[in-house]
């Protein structure tokens, strides 16, 4: 008896820390991803953007992808719940594996009606595009937990949630990378003033502020592609104007 109960034990810690391995690899990639974004936005502009950030900059980008991600962790903490279960360990009947099927599709069902008010609800295009990218990837995963007969467990369920997991990940922040530069390059901080001590930046179409970073401010010149940096020491005002996507 001593030594089931061992065993027991020793299951539900292993299947616990392949549940917290899972979501540890997702929040890396939302990590590693955030940081590229970044890396891809500067440089579309031609902006080496590593030479110019620091921890300061790598934290905020850090926290920025986690909560602009977050709906996506959702699954995977259920996941680490349901297996600190002793009872969930060797859960391969019909019935538990109905029990699991229905927490994914009712947690499904709650996002995809918080994304519906939240479509209806922006302004435009560009805002309805992320709720739609996880109504599309959370409709795939309800359709495939709801129809996956050769789902016999909760780790090839955890397996299949992941893999969409990092689908949708990958989509929503490329999405928004290319959002964001569409949006900055049609005049998104158009009028916004940057005054130094002996000059006074204004943007506008051809000519226009990008970013910055702690110790840096970008502005970025369309016509000859050059990118002015202007450090943050010798700004005296920046008179921030968010314009709506175009």
């Amino acid at each position: 008896m001593g030594n089931e109960n061992v065993e027991e034990n020793s299951e539900v810690t292993r299947n616990k820390n392949k549940s917290i391995i899972s979501i540890t690899l997702l929040s890396t990639l939302i990590i590693i991803m955030g940081i590229f974004q970044q890396l891809l936005y500067y440089n579309n502009f031609n902006l080496p953007i590593k030479y110019f950030t620091g921890l300061s900059e790598l934290g905020l980008i850090i926290s920025d992808g986690i909560f602009f991600s977050l709906p996506v962790l959702v699954f995977p903490l259920i996941f680490i719940i349901l297996m600190s279960e002793k009872k969930f360990i060797h859960a391969t009947t019909p019935e538990s594996i109905k029990f699991f099927r229905k927490i994914i599709l009712i947690i499904s069902f709650v996002i995809i009606l918080i994304c519906i008010p939240v479509f209806f609800l922006s302004k435009n295009y560009d805002e309805r595009i992320y709720p739609l990218i996880y109504i599309f990837f959370i409709s795939i995963l309800s359709f495939i937990i709801f129809i996956g007969k050769h789902l016999q467990n909760l780790i090839s369920i955890n397996n299949i949630t992941g893999i969409i997991s990092v689908l949708m990940v990958v989509t929503l922040l490329g999405t928004r990378t290319s959002n964001d530069i569409r949006h900055v390059e049609h005049g998104m901080y158009k009028s916004t003033i940057i005054k130094t001590k002996d000059s006074t930046y204004i943007s506008t179409d051809s000519s226009f502020f990008i970013g910055k970073t702690e110790k840096y401010v970008f502005i970025y010149n369309k016509k000859d592609s050059t990118t002015t940096i202007i450090p943050t020491e010798s700004v005296e005002l920046i008179t921030m104007k968010i314009n709506s996507p175009k």
